[in-house]
């Protein structure tokens, strides 16, 4: 069903502001009955959705398909209630979005969509400072609420629908490593005061999709067959915290953490083939034991 409807947001039309304000509309009807469109989830890790105290939600970043997932599983969470904490990244640690989550998501999954065969993360996020403007300079479409001080899109105004995000990120991007430390820190200290942690996280900040990714990366004859396999030959060749080409390892240290919480990895099965054809080098890491 998801697939149906978004075959709808591929028929863009009109100006691109016009196009935006569309897509906003068809993400709000479905964010308004997510169990109704959401469907083909893949969930990995060792809880069920219901149990997990921590819930990942990757995205491969142009993917609009992938956001949309995350999306409608954050709706179907805030649902559910109690005491829950929603968390990005690109976003400092306990930092505030300035912007309501469904709006930004929303934001972004329309900007993707039409940008989808010219990404870059620079030109992706001029794209979405540009139609952010375009939407602020049309009347009632983007406005800063008063009660909260989030800039929220019209599409999602009810005071019901208003939902914090709080970044898990380092203040700068240094390397994936640092980043996946800092995200389990912030896991860490959000569990103290909420019931479920929801993640929003690029895939290879994901230790289970970062190993099977991964395995492109290595060159021939690692004979690595598991997860387990995989980040013990890392460890035992590059450390606790490696510090690889293409980030190759460097959720190892979440990979620690996790080991000891109950948390699901929940995305669209579409996901394998947007981050397979999303990792691709020339240069291979020699993981090989000799």
């Amino acid at each position: 069903m998801i697939l149906i409807i978004w075959g709808w947001l591929l028929l863009a039309a009109a100006s691109q502001a016009a196009t935006v304000l569309e897509t906003m509309d068809i993400i709000a009807r479905q964010v308004a009955n997510p169990a109704f469109f959401l469907d083909e989830l893949e969930i990995l890790g060792p809880a069920s959705r219901d149990e997990a105290k921590i819930i990942l939600l990757p995205e491969v970043h142009d993917d609009s398909l992938s956001l949309l997932n995350q999306l409608l599983v954050i709706a179907q969470e805030k649902q559910r209630g109690g005491r829950v904490i929603f968390l990005g990244e690109s976003i400092p640690a306990f930092n505030k979005s300035p912007w309501e989550l469904f709006s930004q998501k929303a934001l972004s999954i329309a900007v993707a969509q039409l940008f989808r065969e010219q990404y870059s993360p620079k030109r992706f996020e001029e794209e979405l400072t540009n139609m952010a403007l375009k939407l602020k300079s049309t009347p009632g479409q983007l406005i800063q609420k008063p009660s909260s001080g989030l800039w929220t899109l019209s599409a999602f105004s009810k005071e019901s629908q208003s939902t914090i995000l709080y970044g898990w990120d380092l203040e700068k991007s240094t390397s994936l490593t640092d980043r996946n430390i800092q995200l389990a820190q912030t896991i860490k200290k959000a569990l103290l005061g909420h019931d479920r942690v929801i993640v929003m996280l690029g895939a290879r900040h994901v230790p289970e999709l970062e190993y099977l990714s991964s395995l492109k990366l290595l060159c021939p004859g690692h004979k690595i067959k598991s997860i387990e396999e995989f980040y013990a030959r890392i460890k035992k060749k590059h450390g606790e915290k490696p510090r690889l080409i293409h980030g190759i390892g460097a959720t190892a240290p979440l990979y620690d953490f996790l080991a000891q919480q109950d948390y699901a990895v929940i995305f669209n099965k579409n996901l394998y083939q947007k981050l397979d054809q999303a990792v691709i080098s020339s240069n291979c890491l020699d993981l090989k034991i000799f």
